[in-house]
């Protein structure tokens, strides 16, 4: 298994916490969902299977994006290997013969260096107000002492921490669970040309709390949490979040540089069942994403706390336009039909495992596929030639027909 070391949490992150936390009161009422960058957001397929009624269903990107933020070839985001000033930074290369687009520099090109993207967490509070129900992640998880936010902010997902190969014998660096997966996802080059190759998540901030009102009668449900009763699950239409992402983008003068994760606590997302997505308002890209009660399982999908940020983040850097087309592939975790997406998280979307307890908390991320899976290298450019990151894949894809 990919091996995590636990220290202390220190640097890279600024925790506002302690700040007052403004307001952003959506009234989305009049929008509905006829919201039109819900409707182009929403493939007419949706990418994970339906599950059933008053389950939450997994992860998975919501939508097909049009454009490419940066012209980009030949290995590097453009000529002088550094993005137009606010955009983000991306390289394109191929495997195989099969081009990809990717956030960060090009691990391939000799020297290649670290790439920093600043986050914005961006708290979303959820108001049910025909039941007086409020579900926010300024509240502490079921059972937890601290906020959601608060957990989230301190994860592995933003700070540094060890972590080693699964033989526990080949050190990856002192870095965030998603540079950790990004080395060894092309070790080839991140363990030799280019040594100090990293894309790291910083510095972190946490916006001002937006405020959802929920409207009667347009499909959002509340359900029991089948892991802890006393905390109930919202189900609410993705059209509805896609409003307010629309909206908080354009009022809050974010920049394509940045990554927005707006963060909800127990909630999914209908019809389609999301639990998280990530997705891009013209150049703009960003994760919607939900921090779920520790023991959430069904049959296409376990999350606990942290583990689908964790998703939502790889698959954000290794497809961040959505446009990242590869042979078709399916029959495992949440897809069950044949899928051309590099959608790095949802093949092992099941597949999620505890780190050492840190600060008296135990978090939990994702396995994640390796490029090589989709591309069908052999051998792989990953480390020790595996296909994920705990080495369940031990060969490339099957065609799926």
């Amino acid at each position: 298994m990919l091996i995590f070391v636990a220290r202390g949490f220190r640097g890279g992150t600024r925790n506002t916490l302690e700040e007052p936390m403004a307001r952003f009161v959506v009234a989305l009422n009049t929008l509905g969902t006829s919201s039109s960058l819900a409707q182009a957001d929403v493939p007419s397929q949706s990418r994970s299977p339906r599950m059933p009624a008053g389950v939450i269903a997994g992860l998975v990107l919501i939508g097909v994006l049009v454009s490419s933020l940066l012209g980009c070839g030949g290995g590097s985001s453009n000529g002088s290997g550094s993005p137009p000033p606010g955009q983000l930074p991306v390289w394109t290369n191929s495997l195989n013969g099969i081009q990809f687009t990717m956030v960060g520099t090009d691990p391939s090109i000799s020297g290649a260096g670290t790439t920093n993207v600043p986050v914005e967490i961006i708290p979303v509070s959820l108001n049910f107000s025909a039941a007086g129900i409020v579900i926010s992640p300024e509240s502490p998880a079921c059972g937890d002492t601290q906020s959601v936010i608060t957990r989230v902010v301190n994860s592995p997902l933003f700070t540094s921490n060890p972590w080693f190969d699964v033989t526990g014998t080949i050190p990856i660096g002192n870095t965030q669970f998603g540079d950790a997966f990004q080395r060894m996802n092309f070790w080839t080059w991140a363990g030799g040309v280019s040594p100090d190759y990293h894309l790291m998540l910083q510095p972190v901030s946490v916006q001002p709390t937006v405020s959802v009102d929920v409207p009667p009668n347009i499909g959002a449900t509340l359900t029991p949490s089948p892991t802890c009763p006393s905390q109930m699950i919202g189900a609410v239409p993705s059209s509805l979040m896609n409003s307010m992402v629309q909206m908080t983008l354009a009022s809050q003068n974010i920049t394509p540089n940045t990554l927005p994760i707006f963060l909800t606590y127990d909630i999914s997302f209908v019809p389609e069942g999301f639990l998280g997505y990530h997705n891009a308002q013209g150049n703009q890209t960003f994760i919607v994403a939900s921090y779920i009660d520790v023991g959430f399982n069904d049959p296409t999908v376990v999350a606990s706390d942290v583990a689908v940020l964790s998703h939502e983040i790889g698959e954000w850097m290794n497809d961040p336009l959505g446009n990242n087309i590869v042979p078709p592939w399916g029959g495992f975790g949440i897809q069950a039909g044949c899928s051309n997406y590099l959608e790095v998280g949802d093949p092992l979307s099941r597949n999620i495992f505890a780190l050492p307890p840190t600060a008296n908390f135990t978090y939990h991320v994702q396995e994640l596929a390796f490029v090589s899976w989709f591309t069908r290298d052999v051998p792989s450019v990953a480390i020790n030639g595996q296909y994920s990151s705990l080495g369940s894949f031990g060969s490339p894809a099957p065609l799926c027909q």
